[in-house]
This record gives C-alpha cells, structure tokens and sequence, in this order.
C-alpha cells in the first residue's frame, strides 16, 4: 500500500510539473506574442519587396528554391538559404502576396522559440532548486528583449528566428533520456540540418549540440562492467560510443556541404576585405554585440562602422572583461549550466564575426544577435535565479524587479517596432543615427518617391551622393536619378545619369532597361521622332539594350514585357508573344498584367 501510496504521489507530482510547465509555456509565449501582435500589420520594407516581386518568381517550384536558377534579380551568389524561400511561398499563397503573412509567420516562430527557450531551460537548470525560476526569467527576457526587433519585425531576416528554432529543438531532443541515444542523436542532428537549409550561421550548432553532453554526462553512450553500472559506478566512453554521438552531425554537415555546392556550382566567391587593423576589429565587434544584449541601446538598422571611440571602447572592454570573468567563474566552480549558456553565446556568435572580412554593406547587425542571445537569457535568468536563493523576502523583491525588467523591455520593443512599420520611418530614424552615409539616405529617398514626393526624393538623392557610398550604392542613386529625369521627361538628363550608372556597372539589368524604355519611346512616337528611318533604329537599338538587360537578369517580368513591345514595334509578333506570355508567368502587378493580356488579346 505504501508503495502504491508513493507511486501515485509521483505520478501526480509528475502530472502537476506537466500543467505548470503547459503553463508557463503559454504565458511566455503569449508575452512574446503580445510584444510584436501589432507588426503584423507592417508593410514590406528594406529588401521585401526583393524578396517577394523579384526572388519569388524566380523559384516557380519547391525544388526550384533547393536549385535556384542562375541570375535571379539581387540575389546574393553565395545565399543558400532554399527554407527561406519555401516560407515566402507559402506566405504567398496564404495572403496574395499581402504582407501580413509574412509577418505573422515570423511572429509566430518568435512564439516558438521563446517556449523552446523555456523548456530547454528548464531542462538546462533542473538541477539548482532555483531551476524552473531561473528557465521562466530567461523566456520572459528573450519575448521581450529589444535587440530582436529587427530579427522578428523585418520579415526578411527570418532566417535567425528559424535557426533558433531548430537548434532548441535539436537540443530538447538530444536531452531526452527516455529515448535511445542512436535516435537522440540522428533526430538533433537532422534538427540542425534543417537549421542549415535556413542560414549559415547553423553550423555553430554542429559543435554545440554534441559537445553539451558535458553538462548531462549521464545522458552520454557509455559501455560500463554490469556490477558497476548497477552500482551507478563509473563508466568509460568508447570508440563506438564516441561514433554514435559524433557520426550524425558530421553527416548532416557533410550533406549540407554537398548541396551547397551542388546548388551553388556557378556562384563566385564572396570578396574578402581584411580590416586594416584585425585585431581591432574583432575585439571592437565583439564589444559591441556584448554590450547590445546587455544594454541594447542605440539601436540602428545600419551599423555601418564598428565603434572605436574612447566612450564605446570602454564600454565594449568592460563587456568583454564581464563575460570572460564570468565564464572564468563558471569554469572554476564547476557551474555547468551556467558554463554552458555562456559558451552557447560565444560559439553562436562566431560566425557573425566573419562577417567582420566580407562585409556586404555593413560589418555589425542587431539580427546575428537573436541566436546568440539564447545563451545570454539563460545567464540572466540562472543569475537572477541564484540572487534569489536567500529567503522569502528577498524571492519577492527579485521577483518585482524581474517583471518590472520585463515591462520595460516589452515597452521598448513595441516601440522599437514602430521603426520597422515602413520605409519611410525606417530610414528617417536610421539616417539620422547614420549621417556620415549614402544608403540610410538614399533608401528615404526611394521611399519619399514611393510616396509619390519625386522632387523631396530628387533633393534627398543629390544630398546622399554627398555622403560616403559604395559602388554599388553610388549606382543606385545615379540610376534613381536618371529615372527621376525621364519621368519629368527630362531625356537628356536621365541618359546623362544613366550613362553614369553603367560606368559603374556595365552589365545593370535595370539601368539596360531604363535606357530601353527611353530609347523605346523615341521609337514608337512619331512626334518625338518624326523621321520613320530613326524610329525604327530607335526601336532597334531599344530591343538590344532589353536584350543585354535580359541576359543579366532572365526572371524580371517588366524586362520581358518590353522587350515583348519593342518587338512588337518591330513586327516581329511570334517573339513578342513569347516573352509576354513569360512576363506574366513570371508575375505582374495587376494593372500591368491586365495590360499584357490586352495585347496578346489584339494578336
């Protein structure tokens, strides 16, 4: 009877640990859901509309998105990235192509992986009385911390959202002792491949997620003596063990490899560019991503420098001598799970560094931080937790500041958030944290123009061409200028400004086109050009430069819709017919399809 007595004891301790766990996962989960409900309502900013008018169409297939074609407009050579793009599509096919989709699908990953940071923390600190507080805290700070603003707000950088989902999965998996560890093992290492197919920086879970053993040994393959594993004596890892717990990832890496590259065979290799001073760099990036999770303040879309001022050299030092410190402490105390959290920022941070010698536009970015700062929440929270293990009343006071801590951080991000509701809010308030550089300016300048303010954006152009730019981004103004000129229907101007574009960039699909429809209007307008001889050259020599525009850029609809007129112009109907058909496939704006239908109607 006693022990029927104590059996039902456990099972229902067990039961009531199972609805308190259900309800703490909700609570996080609805915290991080509340803190970001109102971006669902946000439009497509930055690159979005990249990614959905020009990407999409590109991948007409699922497969396509694990092969993509060569030459898809603005897509990075070396991105493989084929989750990202599958999660477009179905966005699309969700909302139209409406932007809401896109948003409430990364809002609801946020939700995930909040609850995923609960429940491995739970199972991280099960050992310290303080565990379950400690696990709770951590969620609640990673629902609410400002620095994934624009990891969850700004759609387009899903992919470290999505990679934190698979590796707190991987992880919940691989510490499942009621399962075989063959299994554990195959499952967390399929996990992280799946992390893999959403962005690079998956690979750091390739070391992290095997080498977290060492905070469960038990949980390790060991082959023990029978008497001795009775005993709960000590056991030795095999050869074979080892194999088991190595093999999988090694595969999943491997086979990551493979696709890549096979995926990837035309891309060109990414400029390396190594910073004057190396050393510099590095410790001040490190900084400065330590400093921002413990004190995410400012925050800027467009970190275009790593700072070096003495103010924010003495803040990034402190940082780093914090968190050495720390772990020193944790080492030497044999804290595993603290250890852990603490090496799970270091490992999960790696990657972004490189960036630090390819540097797309900028070497810093608040979004590599949402992996990383899984670790970080599950420092705060352990901490936090053992500050609260001297009593009843000092439990109370922590706890007030826990949620007071939380409140603030909810407040700052939704307000942070508001930043990320259009471009024209996003690059007034990155442009004046960045006056020293063109793109902030630049991109309110494009946004101004969206807003149909040409002569506010025109002004706003001319000042970014002031300002330090890359190439590429001194293209892209002389390229929107030359647009602004042809719209007032100023011709001379816009070849002007587009004859300036190419010089920087020869091969330009949308500077080939904008020449195109240009030298297209002349062709095909007998008062411009009254002469029938120079309209027919006119319209040749447009056909041609949509050609060039083509061979650059083969999946861009408005490209195939004018070289589908000036063939037209030129009688040449079956061709016109051809690349209007593909226009459409390709997708179109309403008004522009209901036009090209008309056209092929009249053939």
């Amino acid at each position: 009877m006693k022990g029927r007595h104590a059996a039902s004891a456990t099972v229902e301790s067990g039961c009531e640990r199972g609805r308190s766990a259900l309800v703490a996962s909700g609570a996080v989960g609805a915290l991080a859901g509340l803190t970001y409900a109102s971006t669902v309502g946000h439009g497509f900013v930055w690159d979005d509309p990249i990614s959905v008018h020009r990407w999409l169409p590109a991948v007409p297939t699922w497969w396509a998105a694990f092969f993509p074609p060569p030459n898809i407009p603005q897509f990075p050579a070396d991105y493989y990235r084929p989750l990202q793009l599958l999660s477009y599509r179905v966005d699309r096919a969700i909302g139209g192509g409406a932007a809401w989709p896109f948003h409430l699908s990364v809002v609801l990953l946020h939700v995930l992986a909040t609850v995923l940071v609960f429940r491995v923390g739970v199972r991280l600190f099960d050992r310290t009385p303080a565990g379950w507080r400690a696990a709770l805290w951590a969620a609640a700070l990673f629902a609410v911390h400002p620095i994934h603003s624009e990891s969850v707000a700004w759609m387009a950088a899903r992919p470290d959202v999505m990679v934190t989902c698979a590796g707190l999965a991987a992880l919940l998996v691989y510490w499942n002792g009621s399962w075989g560890f063959g299994w554990r093992s195959s499952i967390a290492a399929a996990f992280i491949f799946t992390g893999l197919l959403c962005k690079e920086n998956a690979a750091a879970l390739l070391t992290m997620v095997p080498a977290s053993l060492f905070v469960f040994p038990s949980l390790a393959p060991h082959r023990a003596a029978g008497a001795a594993a009775r005993r709960g004596g000590p056991t030795r890892l095999t050869a074979a063990s080892l194999l088991v717990t190595v093999l999988p990832f090694v595969v999943a890496g491997v086979a990551y490899m493979l696709l890549r590259v096979a995926a990837l065979d035309r891309a060109q290799p990414a400029e390396t560019v190594i910073p004057s001073n190396p050393l510099v760099a590095f410790v001040g990036a490190v900084g400065t991503y330590l400093r921002l999770l413990i004190v995410p303040y400012p925050q800027n879309a467009y970190i275009a420098d790593i700072p070096t001022g003495v103010m924010a050299g003495a803040a990034n030092g402190l940082a780093i001598l914090a968190f050495v410190a720390l772990l020193w402490w944790a080492w030497r105390r044999d804290e595993r799970p603290l250890l852990f959290a603490l090496v799970w920022v270091a490992v999960t941070l790696a990657p972004s560094l490189l960036v630090v010698i390819r540097p797309p536009t900028a070497p810093l970015a608040e979004r590599y931080l949402y992996l990383p700062s899984v670790g970080f929440c599950w420092t705060v929270g352990a901490l936090l937790a053992r500050a609260g293990e001297g009593g009843r009343a000092r439990q109370v006071v922590l706890q007030v500041g826990v949620v007071a801590l939380v409140v603030l951080g909810a407040a700052l991000t939704i307000r942070r958030n508001r930043v990320w509701h259009d471009n024209v809010r996003l690059w007034s308030d990155t442009a004046a944290k960045s006056p020293a550089d063109g793109l902030p300016l630049r991109s309110l300048a494009a946004a101004t123009l969206e807003r149909g303010d040409a002569a506010g954006a025109e002004r706003l152009f001319l000042q970014a061409l002031e300002l330090r730019n890359t190439t590429d981004g001194q293209f892209r103004i002389y390229n929107n200028l030359g647009t602004l000129a042809l719209n007032r229907n100023d011709e001379v101007g816009a070849e002007r400004y587009y004859q300036l574009a190419l010089a920087l960039d020869p091969s330009a699909a949308d500077t080939l086109y904008n020449l195109g429809l240009m030298t297209l209007r002349r062709g095909t307008n007998a008062e411009r050009t009254p002469d029938a001889a120079a309209r027919v050259a006119h319209t040749r020599a447009a056909r041609a430069l949509f050609e060039q525009a083509l061979a650059t850029s083969p999946h861009d609809p408005d490209i195939h819709v004018g070289l589908g007129q000036a063939a037209s112009a030129l009688g040449d109907e079956p061709t016109a017919r051809r690349h209007f058909e593909q226009a459409l496939r390709l997708g179109l704006p309403a008004p522009t399809a209901a036009a090209v239908r008309r056209l092929l109607g009249q053939r």
